[in-house]
């Protein structure tokens, strides 16, 4: 199995290279010229990403991503526990005994509306979180600029 794998990376890598060897191959046979009429030096590839914003927009993907992991932490750490209170001491969250209430069973399939119901609320949750945030840093800083 070990083998297969090896023999598959090794040429996925070898594709590759001889991907981005003709792709340079043949950048180095077009020319590219700037509105002005220069003729530029760079590759097609390099002018595309420098003209499409290509790398910030990969940053800003990257850093968004970031952030979202980190909202999801804060508000499954402050948010969440308030839906696993148990307040008559049954051994249950009492949120789920107002879920089992609202779940149907229809020719023997068990529709768990009140589970839907306890999700669209945490989604709502973390949607006002995260708009409270964004409100805070542009009101509050110089960190947004529109």
């Amino acid at each position: 199995m070990k083998i297969k794998a090896g023999i598959i990376l090794i040429c996925t890598f070898i594709i590759i290279f001889m991907l981005m060897y003709s792709i340079n191959k043949w950048e180095s046979n077009q020319i590219i010229k700037n509105t002005d009429n220069k003729v530029d030096n760079r590759g097609i590839v390099q002018v595309f990403f420098t003209k499409r914003s290509v790398i910030p927009l990969a940053v800003g993907v990257l850093m968004s991503l970031r952030l979202r992991d980190l909202i999801t932490s804060m508000v499954n750490t402050i948010v969440f526990p308030i839906f696993e209170l148990d307040l008559d001491k049954n051994g249950q969250p009492d949120i789920r005994e107002i879920t089992d209430l609202l779940t149907l069973n229809i020719f023997g399939l068990k529709y768990k509306f009140g589970l839907f119901l306890l999700d669209f609320i945490k989604f709502i949750l973390f949607v006002c979180i995260v708009y409270i945030l964004i409100i805070v840093l542009y009101t509050k800083t110089n960190y947004i600029k529109l």
